[in-house]
Parts: structure tokens; sequence; C-alpha cells
């Protein structure tokens, strides 16, 4: 490989990569400043989304900046820059490396340790007024609204809670986050059903499904596309990588 072919494909692997990173830069802060319309569109997950943008903003900003330092240290062939290219590279590739292994060993084992901190939080904190109890109401509304499930395992998670014991044995355990809303709106189906008195009614609720359920769906739904993204980014990065130790040891100029 000679020195101007190598200084071709490092700037073109890292103008994609910039082209990539500016992209999901725009995308995320178009979704934060029209957020309004995005929540009118997908009015049930509207949380996702935005959440999604701040990620995306993050991750759009720093493959901006290391595709930037590449794309100058390739084109001014500065030693110094290519050089923090692929340092941050190395440890880039070796943080994915990681966070793919844990990522997986998450996904098998995820009921075994998140459970007992969630179903404890249902249990003793959910509709409690305390900040910390406040906090974990909003999230639990917020995931079974947003996921369509109830409790972690199932809506029975809220029997004999302190929501329950608060709001009356004789209604349904679980909250109205877990009744089945209508599609594309924020108005319930039928929240009286939803909370009928004895016998269990879960006609129109989500409490059959556990979030715990809906979380692994999603999961088995995305993990092939975002295995598949990781492995790409990963290839690109270690094929950047060649070049870029290439004209480093080539290069003398440091400014």
């Amino acid at each position: 490989m000679n020195k101007k072919s190598c200084k071709s494909l490092l700037l073109v692997l890292n103008l994609l990569s910039l082209a990539g990173g500016l992209t999901f830069l725009a995308v995320g802060i178009w979704i934060v400043v029209d957020y309004q319309s995005f929540s009118n569109v997908f009015s049930n997950s509207t949380l996702l989304f935005q959440y999604a943008a701040y990620a995306m903003i993050v991750v759009g900003g720093i493959i901006s900046l290391i595709a930037f330092l590449g794309c100058y240290g390739a084109y001014s062939e500065n030693k110094a820059f290519l050089g923090v290219f692929f340092i941050v590279l190395v440890v880039i590739v070796l943080l994915e490396i990681a966070m793919l292994v844990v990522a997986f060993e998450f996904y098998v084992d995820i009921a075994i340790y998140i459970a007992p901190t969630a179903v404890n939080s249902i249990k003793e904190l959910y509709g409690q007024s305390p900040v910390t109890a406040s906090a974990a109401t909003a999230s639990w509304n917020t995931l079974q609204a947003t996921l369509d499930c109830c409790g972690f395992y199932n809506g029975s998670d809220y029997n004999s809670s302190l929501f329950d014991v608060m709001m009356n044995t004789n209604v349904q355990p679980w909250p109205e986050s877990c009744c089945i809303l209508a599609s594309g709106s924020q108005q319930f189906v039928n929240l009286t059903s939803c909370t009928n008195t004895e016998p269990p009614n879960t006609q129109h609720t989500n409490a059959k499904t556990g979030c715990v359920v809906a979380l692994y769906r999603i999961l088995r739904n995305y993990c092939g596309v975002i295995g598949g993204v990781s492995a790409a980014i990963l290839v690109v990065e270690i094929f950047a990588m060649i070049p870029a130790c290439w004209m480093f040891r080539k290069s003398d100029t440091y400014v």
C-alpha cells in the first residue's frame, strides 16, 4: 500500500463516518427542537423518541469529532492528529467489544439482575409520597404506558403492595398506567373495566404482560439490527486503524 492510496482510503472512511455522525446529530437535534410534532404523531412512545434523540446527539457528536480528527490527520498528514485518532479508535473498539459482551450477558440474565429491585420498587415505593417514591412511580407509569405492560412479571406484582393497600383491596391492585389506551390517543379503552371490582378482570388491561416480557420482545425484535450495525461499525473502525497506523509511521509532520 502506497502513501497516496492509504491517504485516500483513510479520507473516504472518515468522510463516510463524518457524514453518518452529522446525520445522527442533525436528526437528534431535529427531534429535540420539533419535539411537539413527534409527540403528536407518536403519542404512545414520545419518551422513547426523546431519549433516543439525546442518545443520537451524543453518539453523532462523538462520531463526528473522531471522524474530523481522522480527516484532518489524513489530509494534512499530521502525525499528532493521526496518533490521537489511532489511540482513540483502539480505545473505542475495545470498549465496544466489552459492551457487546456485557450486553449479551445482561440480555440472557436480565430478569435475574433487575427483578429484586424492580419488584421491591413496586411493593414499597409505587404511589407513595417521598421524592424517591415519586420517581419510581413516574418511571413505572412511563414504562407501563410506553411498552403496554404491567408490573415486572405481570399485574399481580401489585398485590399486597403499599399502593394496593392505599387504594382499596376491593379494586384491582394495578394503577391506571396498566390500562389499555385507544390506538393513537391518550384515552383509555375502558377505565372502569380495567379497574373493575372483584373478580379480577384483565380484558382492558395489560396486566397479563409483564414489563420484563415486553422488554425481551423489544430486544428480540431489534437485536439483529443492533448486532449488524455494531459489527459494521467495528469493521469500519478496524479498517480505518490500518491506514492510520501506516500513515503515522510514515509521516514526519507534527503541526
